[in-house]
């Protein structure tokens, strides 16, 4: 009840910057996702204005809608942190499928086989062997010390590494990494990252968004 009581101001921002007009809905909303977002990040309640801010600039930015957004992150929050991913960097690769109208529950759920998947030499192993035959190159999934290196640049170098490839050779190496359940989205994903930088960068960049935008929608702008 404290942390909700501490960030109160902030979540009535990021309702009526994000909402949908029905003010007491968006009010509910916005509390709900904020909270989710704290737990799933570890965060204080001290940061739910900068992550508002996130919010509001992925909401305005992109084809989320508040609540959607939420049920993406709620999906896979938590093993993005722990894989050392930022909840700007999450937002983008979720926006990477649902910018092309992937429901953001579903690509939340694709993002934890994204993630399960690049960690797992079941899946590299055997996408860098077709990968290296098809092509003679390899895409390094780990860094020197063993960590995932950032999801961004690996489905950047996936889709690098396959670009040039036929349809159905390409289509079956990313079935090899990423299932045959989601292959298609992590082609989205990967096929979409490239073009997200600056989406990326408008999230880094987003201190005071909520703030802003909810005085101009109080303004009637």
């Amino acid at each position: 009840r404290g942390q909700i009581k501490q960030m109160t101001g902030d979540v009535l921002n990021l309702a009526r910057a994000a909402g949908t007009g029905n003010a007491d809905q968006d009010a509910v909303t916005a509390a709900n996702v904020t909270s989710g977002v704290l737990k799933g990040y570890e965060l204080q309640a001290t940061e739910a204005g900068r992550v508002n801010d996130i919010l509001t600039t992925a909401v305005n930015g992109s084809n989320f809608t508040l609540e959607n957004l939420g049920d993406g992150l709620s999906k896979v929050s938590d093993l993005a942190k722990r894989y050392g991913m930022s909840l700007e960097e999450t937002t983008t690769v979720l926006a990477s499928m649902t910018d092309l109208n992937i429901e953001a529950s579903e690509a939340g759920n694709a993002m934890k086989t994204f993630l399960a998947n690049f960690s797992s030499e079941k899946y590299t192993d055997k996408f860098n062997k077709g990968l290296q035959k098809l092509t003679g190159n390899m895409v390094k999934f780990k860094d020197g010390a063993g960590n995932l290196r950032s999801p961004l640049e690996i489905l950047q170098d996936i889709n690098d590494a396959t670009k040039d490839l036929g349809s159905a050779d390409k289509g079956n190496l990313l079935q090899q990494l990423f299932g045959k359940f989601q292959f298609a989205k992590g082609a989205a994903a990967a096929g979409r990252i490239g073009n997200m930088q600056e989406f990326l960068q408008s999230l880094k960049d987003s201190e005071g968004q909520a703030a802003k935008t909810a005085k101009l929608m109080d303004g009637g702008l």
